[in-house]
């Protein structure tokens, strides 16, 4: 059934209409599509409404839908789409003398203000990676919140901690500052075995909303996602080659989507204290290193090893606060 409104005269409900923000409204004409929006003709014709002013009605109602190809959150679904299509063209020409399309990136905030200094923030392909149990899901989660709170659709892939641990987590860095964009705008999927990037893909597109502009995909990690996607007695070479199909999605999705895709992967370094994902330094925009301050156990050193944009460096060593679930200065 479609959805029960109040009876309102149909000048003043197109009078509001035209009012709203415009994906507000074919927002609001996609969802009313159908048996809902029968049932309220049919209510006005009873009450005796102009019928002149009811076909204006539907008249505008179906010139917002026609509107939603063109909004930003279908460009969104384009994007995955196109990232995740094996037909894609390989190769794509572009004039010398394209415009390099300042501002058209936007940047998400991150949850440490010396990173936002030195980066302005998240954009694009965005790499955090550490040891284990250095504070890597601690700074991502608390990005992603903040992300939200700037008005993206974030999407949080969770295959690291339990949904206990994970809404724990997070009303332990929200605090007392719950707000209804945050609730919206974030949602957080819990992986289990046997997840594949097409599954994946399923779910992303079913939660991008008609009011969304811009979305950041949080994979949270990408080597614990890849292991549980993967059967028993897999080798070497299927675990790199899903690494790189998950890694060429994320870098496909950015590389085309002119700021409406984002991707903040976290990934284990190895041995050598590299990237643990053969490209993923490779292919990034930003790299965020996490270690173990040997000086202090309970702080945590971050460094930029790559920005493509921005400057890099060494930002400091930091403590981690586990009842905020945030990184703070000492001052702090």
């Amino acid at each position: 059934m479609g959805e029960k409104v109040a009876l309102v005269p149909v000048e003043e409900r197109l009078r509001r209409l035209k009012g709203w923000d415009v994906r507000d409204a074919v927002a609001y004409a996609v969802k009313m599509q159908g048996i809902g929006e029968v049932e309220m003709i049919a209510r006005w014709q009873d009450a005796g409404e102009d019928d002149e002013q009811i076909n204006e009605y539907k008249s505008f109602m179906a010139k917002l839908r026609e509107m939603e190809p063109h909004l930003p959150s279908t460009r969104i679904s384009n994007v995955l789409l196109a990232a995740h299509d094996s037909n894609y063209p390989a190769i794509e020409r572009q004039p010398v003398d394209a415009s390099p399309g300042i501002g058209k990136t936007p940047r998400w905030p991150t949850a440490l203000e010396a990173l936002d200094a030195m980066t302005k923030g998240g954009a694009g392909f965005v790499v955090f990676a550490g040891q284990p149990k250095v504070g890597k899901s601690m700074l991502a989660l608390g990005s992603a919140i903040e992300a939200a709170r700037a008005g993206w659709r974030v999407l949080y892939c969770n295959a690291e901690m339990s949904p206990d641990e994970m809404a724990r987590r997070i009303a332990s860095y929200v605090g007392d500052e719950w707000d209804e964009k945050l609730v919206g705008q974030m949602e957080v999927f819990n992986l289990n075995v046997g997840v594949t990037l097409e599954l994946a893909l399923r779910e992303f597109l079913d939660s991008v909303q008609t009011r969304d502009s811009r979305l950041l995909i949080v994979i949270d990690s990408i080597n614990r996602v890849v292991d549980m996607g993967l059967g028993d007695g897999t080798s070497d070479s299927d675990y790199w080659g899903a690494m790189r199909k998950w890694s060429n999605f994320a870098m496909q999705a950015r590389r085309h989507s002119e700021g409406v895709v984002s991707f903040l992967v976290i990934s284990e370094l190895n041995r050598r204290n590299e990237v643990k994902g053969q490209n993923l330094e490779y292919t990034a925009d930003l790299v965020v290193r996490l270690s173990n301050d040997r000086d202090d156990r309970d702080c945590a050193k971050i460094d930029v090893m790559l920005s493509r944009s921005t400057p890099s460096g060494y930002l400091g060593s930091f403590r981690r606060d586990w009842n905020r679930c945030r990184f703070v200065n000492d001052g702090d």
